[in-house]
């Protein structure tokens, strides 16, 4: 015999575990920045069984530096940061202004990054 209440209970506590889960997540995609910088140093990283792209910049107005990473993103049906990372070296290279698009948060305790989803990359003059 199935235990009705018991089952209710179990699955009232999957349901909310996976409500959480998925805001702590999304919440991360919500969260958007754009910049206006100069690209100072593009590299590739590999985390465990994982590679990602690093992207060093240094804001044009206040100088400040900052790191973001350049992933592929489901959510952002993000395909192209293969792409897009030839892109910034390429501004890199030639001394462009990018105005860059991000989603997520800094934390530099778990190596994570901002995550560029756009670049516009132009000369200056």
């Amino acid at each position: 015999m199935v235990d009705v209440k018991k089952t209710l209970k179990t699955t009232a506590i999957v349901a909310g575990v996976a409500v959480v889960g998925l805001g702590l997540i999304g919440r991360h995609h919500f969260v958007r920045s754009d910049y206006k910088v100069k690209i100072v140093g593009t590299e590739r990283v590999k985390d465990g069984d994982e590679e990602k792209y690093v992207v060093f910049t240094s804001d044009i107005e206040s100088g400040v530096e900052r790191s973001f990473e350049n992933t592929d993103s489901l959510l952002e049906l993000k395909y192209s940061s293969s792409d897009l990372q030839a892109k910034l070296s390429s501004a890199e290279k030639e001394g462009q202004v990018c105005d860059i698009k991000t989603y997520g948060f800094r934390i530099p305790f778990f190596s994570s990054y901002k995550n560029i989803v756009s670049a516009d990359c132009y000369d200056l003059e």
